[in-house]
């Protein structure tokens, strides 16, 4: 990925609350000769079998030892100490999946052949709020009410590869004993035990809120655009996500994404795209889409708007990079949430001045263009993108379309584009000031070294909005240039 996003994107990083450190340590290993934490029994509510002794089910009622006792059995494959911790209808299920009812001993079954990998080591996180990470759902109400849940324990290091989290369903029974009524999978987690943590991040005036691994910061100088950079310190480049928001102009996603299949997924067509639920909405993930670097590409619309959520590198021989992108995508995913859009002022940088400098501007295109930063380019453009030949007549077309056509045809490898505001082609192609059909100034910029051979010349058309920033809005190309 180009350095250009380190110039191109203001660090936004909104802190509104922080949860409690959830770098849990994991459980001590799990001797096999021994036992687990004698059950608490309060002699007044516990069940007797009528001779003064209390009946062998009565199992735990206060949750500390209960919760020791549940994580030493699961850790250690104790199926004689975990069989009676369980309630005998068991609820299972995965987050923003489908939840469902299991008897006890097939929920052994399946949390031994298809939740945990051979090698178990579980942590507890602490301290999580799990209402606010999960949108507003109090996790004790997901289970049937019936069942009476007191208590959701987050467990870390759950999955084939220790990579996903569960909550843990704890019950009170008629007899006062607690039991483990069921599991929910959050697949990749969303505690991020490995920075210690989560924080909020909301971009009210784009409709979304979700949790980043702490650490991560937010730069952002499009309105409709963040960049998510992997912590301070970080080797190489620290992007690892990109979040646009578009009009969807009335299409459904899987009309979109039938359509960037031309496009931007062109390498990746063959591929149905995966489904997976996004708080509300119906979302499709392309894996390994190649570009300057792998990248997982997440689609989504919501009232009809259009979210783009770019990953990268999605390349396990990257190593930490690799790390830090799955654990950034699973948090995202798991806690991502639509929220009423509230239109703010302009987006400012630090420096207090809105983003909205030609100069600065036409150097960053420049950049993007030299470097063929698929994502810089297209996060410069607005809603849709003019494309003309000089004196012929243009079209409109989506952002990911015009940047397809653009490197395929005009900036191959190895360009070496010029940009230049003050060329003597600007001053005579352009006596008046220019404005487009909305009214919006436009800013012509001159370009040499255009075209498959670098031969011909253009000129791109830099629009400022309403609220002073600017995007790229269209591009006239002249082959052989406009003087000949």
């Amino acid at each position: 990925m180009s350095p250009i996003h380190k110039y191109l994107f203001l660090l936004v990083i909104l802190l509104l609350s922080t949860l409690t450190p959830a770098c849990a340590p994991l459980l001590a290993p799990v001797r096999t000769s021994g036992e687990a934490p004698t059950p608490i029994v309060r002699s007044e509510t516990a069940p007797t079998d009528g001779a003064g002794e209390a009946s062998p089910g009565n199992g735990f009622v206060e949750l500390a030892p209960f919760q020791a006792a549940l994580l030493q059995a699961i850790q250690s494959r104790d199926k004689a100490k975990l069989e009676p911790l369980m309630a005998e209808n068991f609820a299972s299920g995965w987050w923003r999946g489908e939840m469902g009812d299991l008897a006890r001993a097939d929920a052994l079954r399946e949390l031994y052949q298809d939740q945990l990998g051979d090698e178990i080591k579980l942590g507890v996180a602490p301290g999580v709020d799990l209402p606010l990470l999960m949108g507003g759902t109090n996790p004790l109400d997901i289970p049937r009410p019936e069942v009476n849940v007191v208590d959701a324990i987050v467990v870390t290091g759950w999955g084939k590869d220790g990579k996903d989290e569960a909550i843990l369903f704890v019950s009170r029974q008629p007899d006062n004993a607690l039991r483990w009524a069921g599991t929910l999978v959050v697949k990749g987690g969303f505690t991020s035990p490995e920075t210690g943590g989560v924080e909020p991040f909301v971009n009210k005036e784009n409709g979304y809120q979700l949790y980043l691994p702490k650490g991560f910061e937010v730069q952002q100088s499009l309105p409709n655009h963040i960049s998510i950079l992997a912590p301070r310190g970080t080797q190489g480049h620290r992007e690892r996500a990109f979040i646009t928001v578009e009009p969807a102009n009335g299409r459904t996603v899987e009309q979109i994404v039938a359509e960037l299949k031309a496009t931007a997924l062109a390498d990746v067509a063959g591929q149905p795209g995966t489904v997976m639920g996004l708080d509300s909405e119906m979302a499709l993930i392309f894996d390994r889409v190649p570009s300057q670097e792998f990248m997982r590409m997440l689609y989504v619309v919501h009232e009809d708007r259009l979210y783009t959520m770019i990953f990268i590198p999605q390349d396990e021989t990257q190593g930490a990079a690799y790390n830090q992108m799955r654990n950034l995508f699973a948090v995202v995913a798991n806690t991502f949430k639509f929220i009423p859009v509230e239109r703010a002022g302009p987006a400012q940088p630090s420096g207090g001045k809105l983003v909205a400098d030609p100069g600065v501007f036409t150097n960053l295109l420049q950049q993007g263009l030299t470097e063929r930063d698929k994502v810089a380019l297209q996060s410069m453009m607005g809603d849709s993108f003019a494309l003309a030949f000089w004196r012929s007549e243009g079209m409109q077309i989506a952002p990911g379309e015009a940047i397809q056509q653009i490197l395929n045809n005009y900036v191959p490898a190895g360009a070496q584009p010029v940009l230049d505001r003050n060329h003597r082609v600007i001053a005579s192609l352009f006596s008046e000031p220019l404005t487009t059909q909305a009214g919006e100034e436009l800013i012509p910029v001159h370009v040499t070294g255009w075209g498959a051979e670098g031969k011909d010349e253009a000129v791109l058309f830099i629009a400022r909005r309403a609220d002073g920033s600017l995007y790229w809005q269209g591009a006239l190309t002249a082959p052989g240039g406009f003087e000949q």
